[in-house]
């Protein structure tokens, strides 16, 4: 679990604030997020100031002090995700001042090896895929042609914002 932080969000933040002095004018950055962040009940308190300040030297321990099971991979993923979309939305303004753009995609389970073995692996992924609008995992090609939107001129107002690319995984979910 604390591995995923790390990789999953810590080190993203690293780079957005390593690359924020030098983006320039059309410079467009896309983080990838997860469809679990948008599973991630809205509302978590004092978990959000602390998910704010990644690069905390005692961000894992103040998680952790806050209930979240640092440990569970599962718990990890999701809300290191959530972490992230909400690091795109609070680094956009300094982003837009130099002409820069900055925003994550959310895919759902993508038709990969990886994605596959998941699908098959594990119920709760197949189940999910199942009960999206579309009721299949999502081609790595979708995503692609979404992320060249999303870089293009054609989305020169987009900024700060979470794009959701699932086939309507997280709608079948919640209902």
């Amino acid at each position: 679990g604390r591995r995923l932080f790390d990789v999953a969000f810590v080190a993203p933040a690293r780079l957005i604030r390593t690359f924020e002095p030098v983006a320039g004018a059309g410079s467009v950055a896309v983080l990838f997020a997860s469809m679990a962040a948008h599973m991630v009940p809205p509302e978590l308190g004092p978990i959000h100031a602390v998910l704010d300040d990644p690069l905390s030297p005692s961000f894992l321990d103040d998680l952790a002090a806050n209930g979240v099971p640092v440990d569970d991979p599962g718990a990890a993923y999701a809300l290191a995700k959530r972490g992230l979309q909400r690091l795109v939305r609070r680094e956009a303004k300094a982003w837009g001042q130099r002409g820069a753009r900055l925003l994550s995609l959310s895919p759902g389970v993508i038709d990969t090896p990886m994605g596959r073995l998941e699908n098959a692996n594990q119920p709760a992924m197949a189940d999910m895929v199942a009960a999206s609008a579309l009721e299949r995992m999502i081609d790595p090609d979708e995503v692609a042609a979404v992320v060249a939107f999303l870089v293009s001129d054609a989305a020169s107002a987009m900024t700060g914002t979470d794009v959701l690319v699932d086939g309507g995984a997280v709608a079948g979910f919640s209902g």
